[in-house]
């Protein structure tokens, strides 16, 4: 096997539907241990993401425009070149502002785990 292969053109014209804005998955693939996901991610000018909530850390790159990300009581504004940190199970949604906004999630570990049941 080769050491380097081209995983995936990001491209929003091929992009599908999912969490109330477009997104490319890039993995997994068969070749890599199932410990990450990633996808690109673009939204409308003026459009919001749907409130997403998940057992998985994210990470989100900036890849062009600007906007803001809510999570509870805080808000962070985004910029091209911007890298946020989203902690698991933490509601959260993207905005863009008067431009389209773009994204690369990689998020881990690659499947949600079900959450542990508390005893009272």
């Amino acid at each position: 096997m080769n050491a380097l292969r081209h995983l995936a053109t990001l491209s929003e014209e091929t992009a599908g539907g999912e969490f109330g804005t477009k997104c490319q998955r890039v993995f997994p693939l068969d070749v890599l241990d199932e410990t990450l996901g990633a996808m690109g991610c673009w939204l409308e000018p003026h459009a919001q993401t749907a409130p997403d909530k998940h057992n998985q850390r994210e990470m989100v790159l900036v890849t062009s425009g600007s906007g803001t990300l809510v999570s509870g009581d805080e808000t962070t504004a985004l910029k091209a070149g911007d890298v946020v940190f989203i902690e698991k199970n933490h509601e959260h949604v993207l905005h863009a502002t008067g431009e389209p906004l773009a994204w690369i999630s990689v998020y881990w570990p690659l499947r949600e785990q079900p959450l542990k049941e508390t005893s009272a």
